[in-house]
């Protein structure tokens, strides 16, 4: 797997490469690694990749569903503007919160 993740605190960070969503296991992988790290916050961090597809976003709805059942607050971040744009066009079904990038993700925890 090529996706990377650290830890600081109770936020749990996932560097997302959109290639791992292909491998079956990886929403479980990610999930035990989460409960492992006995984190209740996770920032998925999309800022590495160059091109978000709409399947994309739809696995990631997906996984933060997933991140949710098992009482984890989820934020998405990092889209790029021109993915964004095209994407939320089409997609207005996706249920995750989103942030502008880690920061901002990290700053929207600390007042929730």
């Amino acid at each position: 797997m090529n996706t990377t993740y650290s830890i600081s605190g109770d936020i749990f960070t996932i560097n997302i490469k959109v290639e791992d969503f292909n491998n079956t296991n990886f929403g479980i992988y990610m999930l035990e690694l989460i409960n492992k790290s006995q984190s209740t916050k996770v920032i998925c961090d999309f800022s590495g990749e160059d091109i978000i597809q709409q399947k994309d976003i739809k696995y990631m709805d997906t996984l933060v569903s997933l991140f949710k059942f098992n009482n984890i607050k989820t934020i998405v971040c990092g889209i790029n503007a021109t993915s964004a744009s095209v994407l939320f066009h089409f997609l207005d079904d996706f249920k995750f919160q989103t942030a502008l990038n880690v920061q901002r993700a990290i700053d929207d925890f600390k007042h929730s």
